[in-house]
């Protein structure tokens, strides 16, 4: 029996209460057992297209300024991009985004940027004043340039 509460010494107190008189076991019987060989695969490398796609969704960059993110990290060779168009990290990129996941940040996540470019939206509706982004935002890279920081001298 399950019930909302259950008796201890004649007081009825709040919680679950199970009947082990109630209980049933189950057994699990398999009767086939198939083992295949394989190896684990990475994810296929994103293309330009899918690139554009996904900072689309997270909200990062215009029509205008989609194209110069992706340079800026082309041009700091934290990936390459092959014939077809399609994206590899460089190991300055892999040490990059594992360095920050050492360190406990997720900086290299859409997040930060994506917040970032909504900030400058509201301000440019005037929802917002550039002084309070722009100090929003220093204080954000501050803090993490200053855990970085006594990370490296410790």
């Amino acid at each position: 029996m399950i019930g909302k509460g259950y008796r201890q010494g004649g007081v009825v107190r709040p919680g679950l209460a199970i009947d082990v008189h109630d209980l049933v076991i189950l057994q699990f019987a398999p009767t086939t057992l198939t083992l295949d060989s394989g190896v684990t695969r990475p994810p296929t490398l994103l293309s330009e297209a899918d690139l554009l796609n996904s900072m689309d969704k997270a909200g990062i960059g215009t029509d205008a300024t989609m194209h110069d993110h992706i340079k800026k990290l082309l041009d700091r060779c934290y990936a390459t991009k092959d014939s077809n168009t399609r994206f590899s990290p460089t190991s300055l990129g892999e040490a990059l985004v594992m360095g920050y996941d050492d360190m406990g940040y997720e900086l290299w996540k859409p997040y930060l940027r994506a917040m970032m470019e909504s900030d400058m939206k509201l301000v440019s509706t005037g929802a917002k004043r550039k002084a309070e982004v722009l100090e929003t935002c220093l204080e954000q890279m501050k803090a993490c340039f200053l855990d970085v920081s006594q990370y490296m001298n410790n």
